[in-house]
């Protein structure tokens, strides 16, 4: 599924909410031990109050994964979502990546966490990209501010049967102020 940036916002959220829905159920959807199931932090606009604007960093980055004797998969053509921090945010990282600084889910089948869907008012505050054919991304005009980076890689190891699904859904936090250009490689590239 491509999904690029639109102008229209009632067509742009329809499309954040169609990126995160896949991007939640990549990366699976059950709380991750010690998180309560079925409690999520409520999300205030006011926390994200500079997330629509246009600010001057950028965020660069990748996603590959290693799978073994030196093949390399990437996220070509996966959405990358970018997310601005909020209570509601780090509730929803640590629920599906354990974590608010960067994480992982693998995406084969059973291993799913369970979570709500997001907050459609949250969805607005959210960016997204398509990687392009080799793995890469980039986020321009980005305010200042603690952002999360989201993206899958993922492949089927038997054609089309949805029951091989491999991969992951990687999750990386970013900092930025002053016209920065904050590189990230989510996974592990090939020389690691």
């Amino acid at each position: 599924m491509l999904i690029t940036p639109s102008t229209a916002p009632s067509r742009q959220a329809v499309a954040i909410l169609a990126a995160l829905a896949v991007t939640l159920a990549a990366a699976g959807c059950a709380s991750p031990p010690g998180s309560p199931a079925g409690t999520e932090a409520a999300f205030d606009p006011a926390q994200v109050p500079r997330a629509s604007l246009r600010g001057s960093n950028t965020v660069r980055g990748s996603a590959l994964l290693r799978v073994g004797r030196g093949e390399v998969r990437s996220c070509a053509g996966a959405t990358v979502a970018l997310l601005p921090d909020s209570d509601y945010t780090r509730d929803r990282m640590r629920r599906l990546y354990g974590s608010v600084e960067q994480g992982s889910n693998t995406l084969a089948p059973g291993s799913t966490r369970r979570i709500e869907a997001a907050d459609p008012t949250f969805a607005a505050t959210v960016r997204t990209v398509t990687c392009d054919i080799h793995g890469r991304f980039a986020f321009t005009g980005v305010p200042d501010g603690i952002w999360y980076v989201t993206t899958s890689v993922g492949w089927r190891t038997r054609g089309n049967d949805p029951a091989s699904q491999a991969g992951a859904a990687l999750m990386q936090r970013v900092s930025l102020s002053g016209s920065s250009v904050v590189h990230v490689t989510l996974g592990t590239p090939p020389g690691d």
